[in-house]
């Protein structure tokens, strides 16, 4: 099981330097494709405010806005684990949310089995909170 592929962002190179708690921005930008500078003024229109997280329904609608959809992944609760996700979605494009430290939440994306993060990760033994598949909606989507 130490197969898992994890590739670690740091930085962006659009990212404001005085940004922070906005690993759902870079994870949403990693797993849409978009360019952080982007997501971050959709989310921010969304209702995010800077330097203070991003709350699920300000990333749900800024990924409408950017034209993609996310879809509630099936789980069993706190069981998976980071290390586990590579195994159970080798493909696709997800963002996941996971337990971090102090009881807060953390957001990475998850992109054909590579784990990308911006840094925030503390372990591939941390519970994974839920996971949610990222796809360009079209038009029957939304009737």
């Amino acid at each position: 099981m130490n197969d898992i592929t994890l590739r670690v962002e740091t930085s962006h190179p659009t990212r404001p330097q005085n940004e922070h708690n906005d690993c759902g921005v870079c994870a949403l930008s990693v797993a849409t494709g978009r360019p952080y500078i982007h997501v971050h003024q959709t989310t921010k229109e969304a209702g995010r405010k800077n330097k203070r997280g991003t709350p699920w329904h300000n990333a749900l609608e800024g990924l409408f806005k950017l034209g993609f959809k996310a879809t509630l992944q099936e789980m069993p609760r706190n069981v998976w684990q980071v290390r586990d996700l590579p195994r159970l979605f080798p493909q696709g494009r997800y963002v996941f949310v996971v337990y971090s430290t102090y009881g807060r939440t953390h957001a990475v994306a998850l992109i054909d089995g590579v784990v990308v993060d911006n840094g925030g990760l503390d372990s591939v033994y941390q519970r994974v909170h839920s996971i949610h598949k990222i796809e360009p909606f079209n038009a029957a989507d939304i009737l």
